[in-house]
């Protein structure tokens, strides 16, 4: 009886082992690919985090049943594949989505200090996705917030940028220029 259970111990680790190096890579290319998830995240922790669930399950209905509505309405028209595409890029979105809560999660809990470190938040969504009841409807949970996270952004003040003016240059000599004035000034 113990011989039987070390195989299914074994492969659910080997699966949970696999899944935080999958998610931690999707995690880190996400945020290589979209750095302004990574200050987006930071800000949007401040807020409420009802606004982004209710966003993230909008779109985990409306995205999929379009998608559906496309791949039936298609068939005639000859455009069916664009639904099968469309719910195989939101299935991306959905494993996306998924390592961003992890990020947010762990932006949430630890210190800037651990800024680097916070790819064990992602293995503590994992493992809690391991859990028998309690698991599915977790991952389902941090889906639709990682969804809601990534496409909703809180209003906040943009300061506006500093540019120098283009005359500034020429009307405003510098050190080097006051010695030679019969020089004309062109940089």
């Amino acid at each position: 009886r113990a011989d039987a259970l070390n195989p299914t111990a074994a492969q659910l680790g080997q699966g949970w082992i696999r899944t935080v190096i999958v998610f931690t890579l999707v995690g880190w290319l996400t945020l290589l690919v979209a750095p302004g998830l990574r200050s987006r995240g930071r800000v949007s922790i401040r807020s409420s985090p009802w606004k982004r669930l209710g966003l993230g399950l909008i779109l985990l209905l409306d995205i999929p049943l379009t998608m559906v509505l496309i791949l039936l309405l298609g068939v005639p028209l000859g455009v069916w594949w664009l639904g099968i595409a469309g719910l195989v890029l939101f299935a991306a979105l959905c494993v996306v989505a998924y390592g961003y809560s992890g990020f947010q999660l762990g932006a949430l809990v630890i210190d800037r200090a651990w800024d680097d470190r916070r790819a064990w938040l992602i293995a503590l969504l994992a493992f809690i996705g391991l859990v028998p009841y309690v698991g599915p409807i977790s991952v389902l949970i941090a889906i639709v917030y990682g969804l809601g996270s990534m496409t909703y952004a809180p209003a906040e003040p943009v300061p506006a940028p500093q540019l120098r003016p283009a005359t500034q240059a020429i009307v405003a000599p510098s050190a080097a220029t006051t010695a030679a004035p019969s020089k004309p000034i062109v940089e």
